[in-house]
């Protein structure tokens, strides 16, 4: 009898002791909680044939796993690799923040974009977008494009190249004087809405 006391004692002890506060389930099972995860020091490498082709590094990435909108998003800057297939680097693409929609294969870096080519040309932005698919980068806000070789500066709003930054198009050229303030603005209008 006592026996029959005791495990029925430690039942009931067990029993209570496994109730949970729905509210605290509830806020662990949130949908926001399990479709995003964060992730610290990233490096992906994407490759084409066992060859890899562009390197993206940032020291933080959030990605968000929702089935219709799944997209990757490095808040704290990215830096990308173009590699041609000797494995040696053709271009190189900073910015100060990207998302990769993952479903369009499309990627969108703004915030001080820069790009770099293997002739030391740099593109200067602030925002351009990355078509994985057909590897061609696109923007509709202005840019400056400095080719040292050449000795020249070239400005413009507008502009299509390959993924390599070495055959491009300006849609809108223009070479006008324009102060460092108003360069500024136009580069990094961002900054300035501060």
């Amino acid at each position: 009898m006592i026996r029959r006391l005791a495990y029925l004692l430690m039942f009931l002890c067990a029993l209570y002791s496994c109730t949970n506060d729905i509210r605290e389930v509830n806020a662990l099972l949130s949908e926001d909680n399990l479709l995003v995860e964060e992730s610290k020091d990233v490096r992906m490498i994407y490759s084409d044939s066992a060859k890899v082709s562009v390197i993206i590094s940032g020291p933080r990435m959030l990605g968000y796993l929702d089935k219709k909108n799944p997209k990757q998003v490095l808040t704290d800057g990215v830096k990308a690799e173009f590699l041609d297939g000797y494995g040696r680097v053709t271009s190189y693409l900073e910015a100060k923040y990207a998302v990769r929609d993952e479903r369009n294969k499309l990627i969108h870096c703004k915030d001080s974009v820069v790009i770099y080519n293997a002739n030391n040309e740099k593109l200067e932005t602030s925002e351009i977008f990355w078509q994985e698919s057909d590897g061609i980068m696109r923007t509709d806000k202005f840019i400056r494009i400095t080719q040292p070789t050449r000795g020249d500066t070239t400005y413009g709003v507008g502009f299509e190249s390959n993924e390599d930054f070495t055959s491009f198009t300006i849609k809108n050229k223009f070479s006008a004087k324009m102060t460092t303030s108003e360069m500024q603005l136009q580069l990094y209008p961002e900054k300035n809405q501060e």
